[in-house]
């Protein structure tokens, strides 16, 4: 078996730049073959500085960031990967189960035949309960299941009751079969972007995206990574929130520093959007068109 880290992110601040290093030192290990980082943002020559020390010859670096988007820059350094399972490395998750505990996972989604299993979002053990009732099989550190349409809805049912919110089949903080990770990345859907076209977030698949399914689905036993600041659907799961990372800068001020660079055109371009149509859903509609461009 053979594992690649791929990644497409943006270093914008110092403090993205000290994240990507704890998250790197968390995980790495002579056990995965490539590392095929695309690097974008202010920091970008800091950070491939960085790694190229860190992994020599296997890092495959480039530095896209072409008019056409994230998905066009992914697609591109997709082709350098050799390998038979993709880390998709989203570089603010530090690794919590250790480097021996990691590579046991992986070893175990390829005898499993796994073909995606998400490293992140444990949610404190919550995000186990999702699956509660569902016929599973077992390893020793994860769960596996054929994920199919009636899964998707029981699983949904159980998600609305624990967090109160409908649960996404794919994140970005996944590790991906081969095949199934250019299926994504190579696929139109969602035809109306629901996310800027610079951003990686419509890898992404929803509780509607059933056109993914069926999928050889992996469950963690234990957590595996933990955002740095991020609770997302679980209050109080974070790092910073557990107290197990140093708050150097809030989420909200980090997020406003990083926002403000993207861009401004476009966000003043909402503002406009917002005082002339009445109407909410014909405001996002108008705001998914302008994704695309």
């Amino acid at each position: 078996m053979t594992l690649a880290v791929f990644a497409n992110f943006r270093i914008d601040t110092k403090e993205r730049l000290q994240r990507m290093k704890d998250s790197f030192q968390s995980f790495h290990s002579k056990k995965i073959n490539q590392w095929v980082i695309n690097f974008r943002g202010k920091y970008k020559d800091s950070a491939l500085n960085y790694l190229s020390k860190e992994l020599g010859y296997k890092l495959m670096p480039s530095k896209l960031n072409s008019k056409y988007g994230w998905f066009f820059d992914s697609r591109t350094i997709f082709k350098k990967i050799k390998c038979d399972y993709i880390f998709f490395w989203i570089e603010d998750h530090i690794c919590l189960c250790g480097k021996n505990k990691f590579n046991k996972i992986i070893k175990e989604i390829y005898i499993n035949n796994v073909e995606y299993i998400g490293y992140s979002w444990w949610g404190n053990g919550l995000f186990l309960d999702e699956f509660k009732n569902i016929k599973k099989k077992e390893d020793k550190n994860i769960f596996f299941l054929d994920y199919n349409n009636s899964i998707n809805i029981h699983r949904q049912t159980n998600a609305l009751n624990i967090i109160g919110s409908k649960a996404y089949i794919i994140s970005c903080c996944g590790i991906f079969k081969k095949k199934i990770f250019s299926r994504i990345l190579y696929s139109k859907r969602p035809y109306l972007r629901r996310w800027s076209k610079h951003t990686p977030f419509d890898f992404e698949k929803r509780s509607s995206d059933t056109w993914i399914l069926p999928l050889k689905f992996g469950i963690p036993k234990l957590e595996m990574f933990s955002s740095i600041d991020d609770d997302n659907k679980y209050p109080g799961s974070s790092l910073i929130s557990r107290n197990l990372y140093p708050i150097r800068i809030s989420r909200s001020q980090l997020n406003k520093r990083e926002n403000q660079k993207l861009n401004t055109n476009f966000q003043i371009f909402k503002k406009i959007i917002k005082k002339i149509l009445f109407f909410s859903w014909l405001q996002n509609l108008v705001k998914r068109i302008t994704y695309h461009f």
